[in-house]
């Protein structure tokens, strides 16, 4: 996985420059968890990791799965149905899919949003003040598939808001060894702090 360690202010074009923040870790809280949904493989295993954490940690957790404008468009006319159907459906399958792999007795909420995913996830983290993001390395398009780290998953580090954790396609399971460079700066002693409590949750 993968984790972003510094933080920027949420803005609407994300351009400013970053400002300095208290530092946020999963214990902190409990706080709220995003995770991003495309009912792709790596989805559904950075849905299960965030499961474990928003129970280990007591965390609030949000499924979101993102509808590209095009795509709502291309939905519309194709199969003659409305906006507001189709983000319906969406839902529905969201809730079952949720249900499905976290079971029915664990408590969370989704979110099925049109637009850019990463304008989406951006909205989403500061609207719900997100503590920490969870994704896919990968995504479900065929560009992605090609890369180690998806298109999404890269302009997320880059700019998004928060704490991101990034599960690669091959973590089917719990963490049982976490391993932390050390630098002995600011940002290594949150991540020690991180990867303590990443511990503790699974």
């Amino acid at each position: 996985c993968g984790r972003r360690h510094d933080e920027e202010k949420c803005s609407s074009d994300m351009t400013s420059d970053p400002a300095p923040s208290q530092p946020r870790t999963i214990s902190a809280l409990h706080g709220t968890i995003l995770v991003g949904v495309d009912f792709s493989e790596p989805s559904r295993h950075a849905f299960e990791e965030a499961v474990r954490l928003a129970r280990g940690s007591g965390s609030r957790l949000i499924a979101a799965h993102f509808i590209y404008d095009e795509e709502m468009a291309h939905f519309v006319h194709l199969k003659d149905m409305t906006e507001d159907a189709l983000l319906d459906a969406r839902t529905t399958h969201l809730q079952r899919w949720a249900r499905e792999v976290a079971g029915d007795s664990f408590q969370l909420e989704c979110v099925v949003a049109v637009g850019h995913p990463f304008a989406e996830v951006v909205k989403i983290v500061c609207r719900e003040r997100v503590s920490l993001l969870v994704l896919g390395a990968q995504g479900e398009s065929h560009e992605d598939r090609d890369y180690a780290v998806g298109f999404l998953a890269q302009s997320c580090l880059r700019r998004c808001p928060c704490e991101i954790m990034l599960v690669r396609k091959d973590h089917t399971r719990p963490f049982t060894k976490v391993v932390v460079a050390v630098d002995f700066s600011e940002n290594s002693k949150r991540a020690v702090r991180e990867a303590v409590m990443v511990a503790r949750a699974e």
